[in-house]
């Protein structure tokens, strides 16, 4: 993922992420079904909280954009062709 964070915007760097994800998915870049990085691995590659991370997953997954299993990790949810235009 090729995510950057603008620390000068004043769009909170939870939804700066958030978007992000969504773009590298509607671009074909992340694909249905494929893993992304730990809460960890993206904050410490971010420079940034895990917290801000795990909100931002926590939110994706709340909209159906990300699903997670314990013990295997986060992905990209199944669904609907047409789910990411909305978003």
């Amino acid at each position: 993922m090729a995510i950057k964070i603008d620390r000068k915007s004043k769009i909170p760097i939870y939804l700066q992420v958030k978007k992000q994800i969504i773009d590298e998915i509607k671009s074909g870049k992340l694909k249905i079904g494929e893993k992304v990085p730990t809460e960890r691995e993206l904050a410490q590659k971010l420079k940034v909280s895990r917290n801000t991370i795990s909100n931002t997953y926590n939110i994706l997954e709340q909209e159906g954009v990300l699903i997670s299993y314990q013990g295997k990790g986060t992905f990209v949810a199944a669904g609907e062709e047409n789910i990411w235009k909305d978003q």
